[in-house]
């Protein structure tokens, strides 16, 4: 009886019922962000709807407290057409031609999506 009484005061505590709504919220966050487009498509469960209005009106409230995003700079584009490749040869170009490309016009942020693609091999981007 002793036992029973330690489990029973265990399971009422604050400790328990913290790690089980911690527990229970969890795991309503992995059901519905992992099926999420299919809980709000169907519209089977009232309460997903609702909890989806709250998660975009948070994420405003979060986007708003955090102001405006500064700015990087200006934009550069690297463009690669045919007179570049004559002038350079064929693409791609080793990563000492494209760095003195960035360094020269001053580029202090790269995004680098590149196409490889070669008459005797497959394609595949980087």
């Amino acid at each position: 009886m002793k036992i029973f009484r330690r489990i029973a005061k265990f399971f009422i505590s604050p400790l328990a019922l913290g790690i089980a709504i911690t527990l229970g919220f969890a795991f309503f966050a992995i059901v519905f962000y992992s099926y999420k487009e299919e809980i709000i498509l169907k519209k089977e469960n009232p309460f997903f709807d609702y909890f989806n209005i709250a998660h975009q009106i948070t994420v405003d409230m979060r986007l708003q407290v955090r102001g405006p995003k500064k700015e990087i700079g200006p934009v550069a584009i690297l463009a690669v057409d045919e007179a570049s490749l004559e002038k350079f040869g064929h693409w791609p170009w080793p990563r000492n031609r494209v760095g003195e490309a960035v360094v020269k016009r001053g580029i202090k942020h790269l995004l680098l999506r590149q196409r490889f693609c070669f008459a005797h091999q497959f394609c595949f981007d980087i």
